[in-house]
């Protein structure tokens, strides 16, 4: 069982990781390691859950 922090946690992290690797200033290796939350995190977590964060961890990363 996953810990109830871990998914918000990875959620935000990878949003985070989008949002400052894209934009008009971008660090280009934080998009690249912006997916790594969620594909640590989706071993441990059913695919619906994991289609779940990363689907709002993409469109809140491209809010900038």
């Amino acid at each position: 069982m996953v810990s109830s922090l871990r998914v918000p946690a990875a959620l935000a992290a990878s949003a985070v990781l989008f949002y400052f690797g894209t934009g008009l200033t971008p660090i280009a290796a934080l998009t690249w390691i912006a997916p790594l939350p969620l594909v640590l995190l989706a071993p441990w977590v059913g695919p619906w859950t994991a289609f779940d964060a990363a689907f709002p961890a993409g469109l809140l990363g491209e809010t900038s």
